[in-house]
């Protein structure tokens, strides 16, 4: 498959599981926590090779702490890699949570995986 085919691949999977479940998770915790907002980044292009899930402190004394979980496209493998981003936590490093195939990337299987990084992160802020 050429490069194009994949980026086209991928943002076809992106419409189809991963946007509406980054988009349900976010809208589900608005008000979970007054200093933070979870938020999704949603752009639309058949080029784009990521997406992106953001929690990020919106106090005015802590302004700057953002966590993402970020799913990249990985054309080599059809597949994608799963990562969390945490500045905090591992040398700023991403830590690599899952690879799953592109038959696996489901809404049902993105939301579980956004949805347990949403909830581990609020568990330590707490």
């Amino acid at each position: 498959m050429s490069t194009l085919a994949n980026l086209q691949a991928f943002d076809q999977l992106a419409e189809q599981a991963i946007d509406p479940a980054f988009q349900t998770v976010a809208n589900d915790n608005q008000t979970r926590h007054p200093d933070y907002i979870v938020s999704p980044e949603l752009p639309s292009s058949v080029f784009r090779t990521r997406c992106r899930l953001t929690i990020t402190n919106s106090h005015p004394q802590k302004c700057g702490l953002t966590v993402s979980l970020i799913i990249s496209e990985d054309s080599r493998n059809e597949a994608v890699t799963v990562e969390e981003c945490d500045p905090t936590n591992q040398d700023g490093k991403p830590r690599v949570v899952a690879t799953l195939k592109w038959a696996e990337v489901t809404r049902e299987h993105i939301e579980r995986l956004a949805r347990n990084f949403v909830d581990d992160f609020f568990r330590q802020v707490q």
